[in-house]
């Protein structure tokens, strides 16, 4: 397919621009996010969010007890 062009970006349609604006809470085990393109759709759980933390005390204590041991 000679002179045919790739997207820059494997997902054109991600917007990276979109930054949280404010965060609500939901209940005693999620927040939902608004975002300042609008969106506001879904809710996340604070254990889904300590696992996805890059912090190092979050990797240790919630990353490292989530992991299966090999005996």
């Amino acid at each position: 397919m000679a002179g045919m062009s790739l997207p820059t970006s494997p997902l054109p349609m991600y917007k990276p621009k979109a930054r949280a604006q404010a965060a609500t809470q939901v209940g005693n085990y999620a927040i939902q996010i608004t975002f300042n393109d609008g969106h506001f759709t879904g809710i996340f759980s604070y254990d889904y969010l300590r696992t996805i933390c890059p912090c190092e005390e979050c990797a240790k204590t919630f990353r490292a007890a989530s992991t299966p041991s090999v005996p």
